[in-house]
């Protein structure tokens, strides 16, 4: 599934953490990125104002940046999160639910 049906499908508190989620990403690598920079000021800085598939230009251009975040806090995680992480990875038919996940945790 592309990012913006994922946008178009979820819920506003869902979406809102994802924008700022972006929004930390991006103010971070504005300074060493020029073509984030020129994207983040063609919306006049606004993310949380950008449409679906301008939030999606954006997330191509922080991807990187987003997955050095991502296995920096997987790595400070240690042996649970790699567990929870090995358990959602083999769930291709998005069967789990958080009381599943929960569940198998324990």
């Amino acid at each position: 599934m592309k990012l913006n049906q994922v946008l178009s499908s979820i819920n506003q508190v869902e979406k809102s953490k994802f924008i700022s989620c972006l929004d930390k990403l991006c103010s971070g690598a504005m300074h060493d990125d020029k073509q984030l920079a020129k994207s983040v000021s063609k919306i006049d800085g606004q993310i949380k104002n950008a449409s679906g598939s301008e939030i999606t230009a954006l997330f191509s251009l922080v991807s990187s940046y987003f997955k050095k975040e991502i296995q920096e806090q997987i790595a400070m995680s240690g042996a649970q999160i790699g567990l929870l992480i090995n358990i959602l990875t083999r769930d291709g038919n998005s069967i789990a639910r958080t009381s599943w996940i929960e569940t198998l945790y324990n």
